[in-house]
């Protein structure tokens, strides 16, 4: 289950808005269970900042962390947890520490666990990225 936090970048990418692509999400997802097959993250597509919108709000960033769990739950799969995305290189050590944090107090302590993705570095557990040196700069 994927969303894209900036709608502009979501038009420009994939000719669609995000609620739009949402609806195509419930689809695949009706199609998935329909199968049998497992969804088990969700992921929020460019969650640290947009090169078309810029910085992005954490609040709008846990409204599309809502989405994503709104629809799993309603198409019946429970997600292991959620993973925020920076393919374009707006990530900092202080956003990914703010978004997983806010992430993971609205996604349920015990319900799910957020991680963060980057071209730059393996996707791995927040609480091991925080023991680990920087990935950023050197």
């Amino acid at each position: 289950m994927r969303i894209t936090a900036s709608d502009t970048f979501s038009r420009k990418n994939i000719g669609k808005s995000v609620p739009d692509a949402l609806v195509e999400q419930r689809m695949s997802l009706k199609t998935f269970k329909d199968r049998g097959m497992p969804v088990e993250w969700g992921v929020v597509l460019g969650a640290f900042g947009c090169n078309y919108e810029g910085e992005l709000s954490t609040e709008l960033i846990l409204q599309r962390v809502q989405s994503v769990l709104d629809e799993a739950e309603m198409a019946g799969f429970k997600l292991k947890g959620i993973k925020l995305t920076d393919a374009m290189g707006w990530a900092t050590p202080q956003s990914v520490e703010r978004l997983i944090g806010a992430t993971a107090c609205r996604a349920g302590a015990g319900r799910s666990r957020a991680r963060a993705t980057s071209s730059g570095w393996r996707d791995q557990p927040f609480d091991r990225l925080r023991r680990s040196p920087s990935p950023w700069r050197r």
